[in-house]
């Protein structure tokens, strides 16, 4: 009888360690920094419940102006954002911010704040390790390096570089507009696509002393015009893609990670053959699984989705699905390959589809959350 009980016991017990710990019954949040527009308090703190497919706030952190894109730590402890608050009256540096994510409920604390060395901040990552930030400045063509200290905090700048140059859009590729900040995947080498001068700035990275020197192809050039925005590795390391927002494309290359060398395979367009409105091509994401690829349209409002060639990395069109809302920005797939979540910035709304990761398709849940003017999302799951 006596053996009966502890046998019982640790039944028990191992019944209730599976239960508390197992990742279905971790909290999952989800950040969406916004545009200071429309009361928006600056960044909102949600819970996804995928059980119910609900998305309910649960905090809301005033910031400063527009604190539009988000990067988590690979710890999961802290959170960065870009912000537009002016630093200095002259220069009109923006600035990046520093929060201590709470481990039980997922608020946030400023931690600090720095300036973004550049006008227009629009873009921020961490590398790797956790140890590195980097900011994309949008409007000055200028990026910046910070170190992350022990305690979450960004460190003073460890190096900046400002770039020269112009495109065929007199209107839009005047000058040197940096869009994005992407660590490559084996942390050696660092790209920055420049919209206005339609090429990806390609720096080595110097781990020890926070120092980027151009790589052995500094730069590859896209088509005139394009205007590269966002860029993604996938899984297999060995392809890239690039969303081009001036043309409405998306560009695949193949990837060395020895060299960090670039070499553009296949440009298609995002939009279907017959439309005929203005279209800016915003956020591109590689579905978990590595077959899949989608791009967010602003004008046509939509997701292009594409099937990944596993040989060679080409992508061919599957086709498009409505966002359910206007000028869609940044998007995000669940870690699990099961959701997709679109920020709709100027309808105000963040919307939820399932992903068939057999066939790509879409499928509409019926689930939105009011948010307002949101161009951000990022997850992660809280113990």
């Amino acid at each position: 009888m006596e053996k009966f009980k502890i046998i019982l016991v640790t039944f028990i017990v191992m019944l209730l360690f599976v239960f508390f710990d197992s990742p279905g019954q971790k909290k999952q949040l989800i950040y969406a920094g916004t545009y200071s527009v429309r009361d928006s308090k600056g960044i909102y703190v949600i819970e996804f419940t995928p059980e119910s497919e609900k998305m309910k706030i649960i905090f809301e952190v005033v910031s400063d102006k527009n604190p539009s894109f988000l990067s988590l730590h690979p710890g999961n402890k802290y959170l960065y954002a870009v912000s537009q608050s002016e630093t200095d009256t002259i220069k009109r540096w923006g600035q990046v911010c520093a929060f201590q994510i709470d481990q039980h409920s997922g608020n946030l604390t400023l931690i600090n704040k720095r300036p973004s060395y550049g006008q227009g901040p629009c873009y921020i990552q961490t590398d790797k390790t956790g140890r590195w930030l980097f900011v994309a400045n949008y409007n000055s063509g200028s990026l910046a390096m910070y170190p992350i200290l022990a305690d979450g905090a960004i460190g003073e700048v460890s190096d900046t570089i400002w770039h020269k140059g112009k495109g065929v859009n007199p209107q839009r590729q005047e000058k040197s507009h940096l869009h994005s900040a992407i660590p490559g995947p084996e942390n050696q080498y660092v790209f920055f696509p420049d919209l206005g001068t339609d090429k990806i700035m390609i720096y080595k990275l110097d781990l020890i002393n926070g120092k980027l020197s151009p790589g052995q192809m500094p730069w590859v050039k896209v088509k005139d015009g394009s205007g590269p925005r966002h860029f993604e590795f996938h899984p297999n390391r060995k392809f890239a893609y690039l969303a081009e927002e001036l043309n409405s494309s998306v560009s695949a290359f193949r990837y060395t990670k020895e060299s960090g060398i670039l070499t553009e395979k296949q440009s298609l367009s995002t939009l279907p053959e017959d439309f005929k409105g203005e279209n800016t091509v915003a956020d591109i994401h590689v579905h978990p699984n590595g077959s899949l690829l989608y791009v967010s349209n602003r004008g046509h409002n939509s997701l292009a989705c594409y099937t990944i060639d596993p040989a060679d990395g080409t992508l061919k069109l599957l086709g498009f699905e409505s966002t359910r809302g206007i000028r869609p920005r940044n998007f995000m797939i669940h870690p699990n390959g099961d959701y997709l979540f679109v920020a709709n910035r100027d309808s105000d709304n963040i919307v939820l589809f399932r992903i068939d990761q057999t066939t790509g398709k879409l499928t509409y849940t019926g689930k939105e959350l009011k948010v307002p003017a949101p161009v951000c999302l990022k997850m992660m799951f809280l113990n």
